[in-house]
């Protein structure tokens, strides 16, 4: 395989079953999604799943998936946003637990189709400058009248931290965390009904 193979070359190759297309695209982002994966899986589930198992997890599902032309990526960042939400979604299912029902919504929301499965099309690509300046209203609405402390809990909740992290970061206790978390999605629902 040429190393000066672009994007698109890659992943139709990846496509098409090449082993070393898809271990170029797996060297290229193991150690961030390690990293990533690390940071959204809780202390309790670290002792049970390594961050590794994560992203094991999300290439098989990337490739298998990739293989039957499920995604359109036209770029490294949209891969990379794709694989991100994968993990976020694999970390999500690894804390719920065997006994724990996933959460179901009777209505689509936004990255689902009709019957409720996930539109990658839509997940996969990079917002809009009109989404972003959306989501960008959205967070100063939400943001402004919290207080210093408050406003970097949800940041660092954004990023992708865990509660405990964001604890030890900020020198408070986890249900402070917890209780700052779950009033600013109280106000982002008041938010959405206006």
């Amino acid at each position: 395989m040429s190393t000066d193979d672009t994007f698109p070359q890659l992943l139709a190759r990846v496509r098409e079953g090449d082993d070393d297309a898809a271990a170029v695209i797996f060297r290229r982002f193991v150690d961030q999604l390690s990293a990533h994966a690390h940071r959204h899986l809780s202390l309790a589930v670290r002792r049970r799943t390594d961050a590794e198992d994560v992203v094991q997890s999300v290439y098989r599902t990337f490739f298998r998936r990739a293989r039957e032309g499920e995604f359109q990526l036209d770029h490294w960042g949209s891969l990379w946003g794709l694989l991100t939400r994968i993990t976020v979604r694999k970390c999500a299912h690894a804390g719920r637990g065997k006994n724990q029902p996933r959460e179901t919504s009777l209505t689509p929301g936004a990255g689902e189709t009709d019957s409720g499965q996930l539109n990658w099309e839509v997940l996969a690509r990079e917002p809009s400058p009109s989404e972003t300046a959306a989501l960008n209203d959205v967070l100063d609405a939400l943001l402004d009248p919290l207080r210093e402390t408050h406003r970097e809990i949800v940041k660092l909740t954004l990023e992708g931290y865990t509660q405990e992290e964001i604890g030890n970061r900020l020198g408070c206790s986890e249900r402070t965390v917890r209780r700052v978390i779950a009033q600013a999605q109280l106000d982002l629902q008041k938010l959405d009904a206006i």
